[in-house]
Formats: C-alpha cells, sequence, structure tokens
C-alpha cells in the first residue's frame, strides 16, 4: 500500500515540474504589448505610482497629496520637540 501512495505522489510530483518547466519558458519569452502596458501614462517621480492619459485629475491630486504631505513633515520640523528631563518614577 505504501509503494503505491509513494508512486502517486512521485507521478504528481512530475506532472507539476513539466508544467512548471512549462511556465518558466513562457516568462523567457519578450511580450512587448504587457512592456509597453506598463510604461503607458504618467509616472509620479515620489513614488512610482502610474496613471492613464484619462486619469489627469487623478494625478494632480495625488501630486497635491505629495505637497502637503511633505509641507506637513517640514512643518513638523520646525516645531521644538521637548523632552521631560526627569522621568516619573512608580515606586511601589
Amino acid at each position: 500500500m505504501d509503494a503505491i501512495v509513494l508512486l502517486c505522489y512521485f507521478v504528481k510530483t512530475c506532472a507539476c515540474v513539466k508544467q512548471l518547466h512549462a511556465m518558466v519558458g513562457c516568462i523567457d519569452r519578450r511580450y512587448h504589448g504587457a512592456i509597453q502596458q506598463l510604461y503607458t501614462g504618467v509616472g509620479c517621480s515620489s513614488c512610482g505610482l502610474r496613471f492613464n492619459s484619462e486619469a489627469v485629475d487623478k494625478y494632480t491630486e495625488h501630486l497635491d497629496w505629495h505637497f502637503h504631505q511633505n509641507q506637513r513633515e517640514k512643518d513638523e520640523m520646525k516645531v521644538a520637540k521637548c523632552r521631560q528631563w526627569y522621568y516619573d518614577m512608580v515606586v511601589c
């Protein structure tokens, strides 16, 4: 019984390996349409998010978001942060 189970496992594993080799063969090909699709539209220079040519409004909102985020970070740097010299110790 164990030999039959082992043989079935071996056959299934070989089938998976053959499918994997077929998939690797597909990866080696160059798909120009897919590559062209990746680089169409406008890309954000800060984070790399891409927007198609119809989403110009979303792109400008995204750039505004980056601007406000950077302004917020700069404003936080200007504010002095004070720390306590001595921390309260709770003694039981």
